[in-house]
């Protein structure tokens, strides 16, 4: 529990870094690049590999309240990639969903619905 209590004040003190050091005008800039930092920072560590899904997830959140539905939609991509549980993937196929819709992209809007209902339905198979 201390080593995660570690990883967690060292996300934090990277995103206040970012923001004081680096001048970020906007908090979402420093709330990405403070995710970013984190995962960069440790790649290997087994500790936040169960966390990094949920960091991607995070900077798709920043990306999507910022309108960069592109970069939003890819980290949430990840985010799907990394998930440890069909749980969180039907979490982050419904958000997805809802970048899509929010860019104009009802096809993909739809699938990502469609995916998540099957998960929620039927689990991984």
């Amino acid at each position: 529990m201390k080593n995660l209590d570690k990883n967690f004040h060292f996300l934090l003190l990277v995103i206040l870094s970012v923001a004081v050091i680096g001048g970020c005008q906007n908090p979402y800039d420093a709330d990405i690049d403070g995710l970013t930092e984190a995962i960069r920072a440790n790649p290997n560590s087994d500790t936040l590999y169960q966390w990094r899904a949920l960091h991607y997830k995070n900077k798709a959140d920043a990306y999507g309240d910022k309108g960069d539905y592109n970069r939003a939609i890819a980290d949430c991509t990840m985010a799907i990639r990394l998930a440890p549980n069909d749980g969180a993937r039907i979490s982050y196929y419904q958000y997805r969903s809802r970048l899509y819709k929010a860019k104009g992209d009802d096809a993909n809007a739809s699938a990502d619905n469609r995916t998540a209902t099957q998960l929620l339905r039927y689990g991984s198979q």
